[in-house]
């Protein structure tokens, strides 16, 4: 829609989607603003003149958040290319209390169903097999992160993961 306005477009596939699968050092996760970051510099070199607008929904949507308030740059150490404009939909701005959700009621189909999603692509991954046993067949995400996760991001505890990146605290 937007390219048929007279929009140039960019569309990001994160790290273990689409055609770059397998590329990545990290996997992705919810605090990865810097991926956004690399995409909207890319996005500024290939058209200079024109303002970027961001658009992230879900993981991605709490990525921007952290990529807009500057907090992965302290963790980082440097700084993000930020987007002129951006708009977040249906972020969830608290991983630990997000996580604590899925597995209550009818939630928990979904957190069943992203849990073997997120299980099949870690299987699918050329990475440690050892990494891989410490997975169970069924499980939720909440403990995903504690087992892949985490570990996987540089992060000391699926706790550390949580409150790394979760916008919540902007707030």
């Amino acid at each position: 829609l937007a390219m048929q306005h007279g929009h140039s477009v960019l569309r990001v596939n994160h790290r273990g989607c689409g055609s770059g699968r397998g590329l990545a050092r990290r996997p992705y996760h919810s605090g990865c603003a810097e991926d956004l970051a690399s995409a909207i510099q890319a996005a500024r070199m290939r058209w200079p003149k024109k303002s970027v607008l961001a658009i992230g929904f879900s993981l991605s949507a709490n990525a921007l958040l952290l990529l807009l308030s500057g907090l992965r740059d302290e963790r980082l150490g440097r700084e993000l290319e930020r987007p002129d404009f951006a708009i977040a939909v249906n972020a969830p701005i608290h991983l630990q209390r997000c996580s604590e959700l899925l597995g209550r009621g009818l939630n928990r189909i979904y957190d069943i169903k992203f849990y073997l999603q997120c299980r099949r692509d870690v299987m699918a991954a050329d990475i440690d097999p050892a990494v891989k046993a410490r997975l169970p067949r069924l499980t939720s995400l909440y403990r995903f992160d504690s087992l892949y996760t985490a570990p996987a991001g540089g992060f000391a505890s699926r706790e550390h993961y949580y409150e790394s990146c979760s916008t919540y605290v902007l707030l």
